[in-house]
C-alpha cells in the first residue's frame, strides 16, 4: 500500500512552501529580508518556526474560551436601551431628584442672564480685551453656542433639549418646559440672547459711531454695524435702535441724550438698507448656521444627560432598580 504523501512545509507568514527542511530552515533564518505577513500577523516566533520544521504546517492554538458575560454588564447594556426609550425631560427629573435634589432648574433666560449680564456691562472690554467681535459669524454662533450648552456638573442650567419629534425644548419659568418648532425655537433663543448681551454690542457700535471724531473710526464701525444687522435681518429680527427710538426708557439705553431719534433713525435705515439687499441664499446660510449651532447644541445637551445617567447608574445599584422599575411600570401601562 503506498505511503500518504506528507504536506510540504509551509511558512504561516507568506506561505512559501518546500519539500525540503533545509529549504525552509534557510527561509526562516538566512533572508536578509523576514518574509512578509501576509497571512499572519503575529510575528514568527521561534516557537512557531519550531512547530513548522516538526510538523510542516503551523496549527495556530484554538482561542482561549471566553468568560461568561458579567450580570451587570449585561444590565447596563439593557438601561442603555431604557434610558434611550425614556423622555429627555424626565430624565432630567430623575437625575436631578436623585443626585442633586436641592439644586432648582433655570429658565432659559436667567441662565443666559446669569452668563452674560457682567459682559454685557463691560462690552467695550469684551470687544477690544478678549477679541470678540461680533460683527463676525463665527463669534456670534459661539456666544449662540455657550447661550444653549449645560455648563455646570449638577444640571440646573439644562435650558435647551432636542426631542424624538426634532422639536427645540427650553425651559421657561416656574419649571415649565415649552416646545418650539426648530426654527421658531432658534428665533426664540437669539432673540433672548440680543436682549441680554447683543443690544450692548449694538449699542457699543452706535455710541461710537456718534461719539467717535474719527472719520476712519466711524466708517469701521459702520461696516461692524452692517454686518451685524445682517445677522439679525436674516433671522427676522429687529435692531436695539428700533426700540430705543420707541422707547428712550429701554433696557441698554445709556445714551438716550446724545443718541436723538434722528440718529436712531439712521441706524434704522442702515438696517433696512442691509435686509433689503440681503439675498436670499445668504439667508438661508446664515439662518442654517444658527440653526446647526443651536440643534447640536441641544443634542450634546442629550448626550451628556444620557453619559451621567449612566454613570451613575454603574455607581449606584439602588438609582438603577428605581430607573428599571419606573420605565417597567411605564411600559406597562401602555
Amino acid at each position: 500500500m503506498p505511503r500518504p504523501k506528507r504536506p510540504p512545509y509551509r511558512c504561516p507568514s507568506c506561505h512559501y512552501e518546500t519539500d525540503k527542511r533545509h529549504s525552509m530552515v534557510f527561509h526562516f533564518t538566512e533572508l536578509k529580508k523576514p518574509c512578509p505577513k501576509l497571512h499572519m500577523m503575529e510575528d514568527l516566533t521561534d516557537e512557531i518556526k519550531g512547530w513548522v520544521l516538526q510538523n510542516r504546517v503551523y496549527t495556530p492554538p484554538p482561542p482561549p474560551p471566553q468568560p461568561a458575560r458579567v450580570t451587570h454588564h449585561t444590565t447596563i447594556n439593557n438601561v442603555n436601551n431604557i434610558i434611550a426609550g425614556i423622555d429627555v425631560l424626565e430624565k432630567l427629573q430623575l437625575l436631578m431628584s436623585h443626585k442633586y435634589p436641592t439644586q432648582t432648574l433655570l429658565a432659559f433666560d436667567t441662565k443666559v442672564k446669569e452668563e452674560f449680564k457682567d459682559r454685557a456691562a463691560r462690552i467695550e472690554e469684551v470687544v477690544e480685551e478678549e477679541g470678540t467681535d461680533l460683527s463676525q459669524l463665527e463669534h456670534l454662533l459661539k456666544v449662540i453656542d455657550q447661550a444653549c450648552n449645560v455648563q455646570r456638573s449638577s444640571f440646573d442650567d439644562f435650558c435647551v433639549a432636542f426631542d424624538t419629534m426634532k422639536r427645540l425644548q427650553i425651559s421657561e419659568e416656574g419649571g415649565v418646559w415649552k416646545d418650539f418648532v426648530v426654527e421658531q425655537g432658534v428665533q426664540r433663543i437669539v432673540a433672548t440672547v440680543q436682549e441680554v448681551f447683543l443690544n450692548s454690542y449694538e449699542m457699543h457700535l452706535m455710541r461710537t459711531i456718534i461719539t467717535n471724531p474719527s472719520h476712519y473710526v466711524k466708517q469701521v464701525f459702520n461696516e461692524k454695524l452692517a454686518a451685524y444687522y445682517k445677522f439679525l435681518g436674516a433671522l427676522d429680527l429687529q435692531p436695539f435702535a428700533r426700540e430705543l427710538r420707541y422707547d428712550s426708557t429701554a433696557s441698554g439705553n445709556t445714551t438716550s441724550q446724545s443718541t436723538s431719534r434722528d440718529k436712531l433713525q439712521g441706524f434704522e435705515k442702515t438696517y433696512d438698507k442691509v435686509v433689503g439687499e440681503l439675498k436670499l441664499r445668504e439667508r438661508k446660510d446664515i439662518k442654517k448656521q444658527v440653526t446647526d449651532i443651536v440643534t447640536s447644541s441641544a443634542k450634546r445637551n442629550v448626550d451628556d444627560l444620557n453619559r451621567s445617567m449612566l454613570e451613575m447608574l454603574r455607581a449606584d445599584a439602588a438609582f438603577m432598580d428605581s430607573v428599571k422599575t419606573k420605565y417597567k411600570r411605564k411600559h406597562l401601562a401602555n
